[in-house]
């Protein structure tokens, strides 16, 4: 299978938790909104509500598991943050200014030795490039030039934290804030704002997705969740102010099996496989595995 083969139904892993703000949360939509209640407003839904864009929680969850894998063996995290010469990652050689595309004619020294060795090894076929030669994050997190195995839909309100009727009640925190003029050391004049935050004790469903992925995949994956389950991620703007710490529950993990079979029986009943906590131990085993006997990194 290649590595980002969508061509394919090769299984997918889904996961489904709650994520408690500890603290109070706040993502800025950029501005006010039509309340001018705060200056800075939080991100809010079509109905005002508040949730996490996917996005936002997506590059955090992938910046953990850069530094975990980087901290393991530098040869794992992406070309975008390590800069070495015999690096295995193409996602950022579009970034190398000037520089003849993969595969042109161009003169030796114009190439870098991590470019000379793409360049023998993949003979010009940026599609093989991309899909074997990607670094371990970039296989399932993407990159330009190659789709992402692991999703992240937006995070909206748990349902219980809605009423009756359908309605969130929640009041959001202002929370008042002054520029400090450096010259002076002195609150800088006219410089009094206001933000909004989305209270402590909210909690938001996540749910995250991995598509295609081999067991290896998914054990980084779930992996890189553990984080967020020990408390030791943050989101949003403020965490040196304390602000943004969350702790997420897994709450149910299902897996569609890769073949013809299974993916019938999904989409005419919806059968999958429950995968408990000792499966999942199993999918990190996996890319531990992985990690010792493809990539020679003894410390995993």
């Amino acid at each position: 299978m290649k590595t980002n083969d969508f061509a394919r139904f090769h299984g997918r892993l889904t996961i489904h938790g709650t994520l408690e703000l500890i603290t109070p949360l706040r993502i800025g939509a950029g501005g006010s909104d039509d309340m001018g209640a705060a200056d800075i407003t939080v991100v809010k839904d079509a109905l005002g509500y508040p949730y996490i864009p996917g996005s936002s929680f997506k590059g955090v969850f992938r910046s953990q598991v850069e530094m975990l894998l980087r901290t393991l063996d530098d040869r794992l995290a992406c070309l975008c943050v390590t800069e070495q010469s015999d690096h295995t990652c193409p996602t950022t050689l579009s970034r190398k200014k000037p520089k003849p595309p993969l595969g042109a004619e161009a003169e030796e020294e114009q190439l870098s030795p991590y470019e000379k060795r793409l360049k023998e090894e993949f003979a010009g076929d940026e599609d093989a490039l991309y899909l074997e030669g990607a670094c371990r994050v970039c296989r399932v997190f993407g990159s330009t030039g190659l789709a992402a195995k692991a999703l992240v839909p937006d995070l909206k309100l748990e349902p219980d934290e809605l009423s009756d009727d359908g309605q969130w009640y929640g009041t959001y925190q202002v929370r008042h804030g002054v520029s400090i003029d450096r010259d002076t050391e002195t609150a800088a004049d006219g410089r009094l704002y206001t933000t909004e935050a989305v209270p402590a004790g909210t909690r938001f469903h996540c749910e995250v997705i991995v598509e295609n992925g081999s067991d290896a995949d998914q054990g980084l994956v779930l992996l890189g969740l553990r984080a967020f389950e020990k408390k030791l991620v943050t989101l949003g703007g403020g965490s040196s102010r304390g602000l943004g710490q969350v702790q997420l529950t897994i709450t149910d993990c299902q897996e569609i099996p890769g073949s013809g079979a299974g993916l019938i029986d999904f989409l005419v009943s919806g059968a999958s496989q429950p995968v408990d906590e000792s499966a999942r131990l199993g999918k990190i085993s996996a890319l531990r595995d992985e990690l010792r006997h493809e990539w020679g990194v003894q410390d995993a």
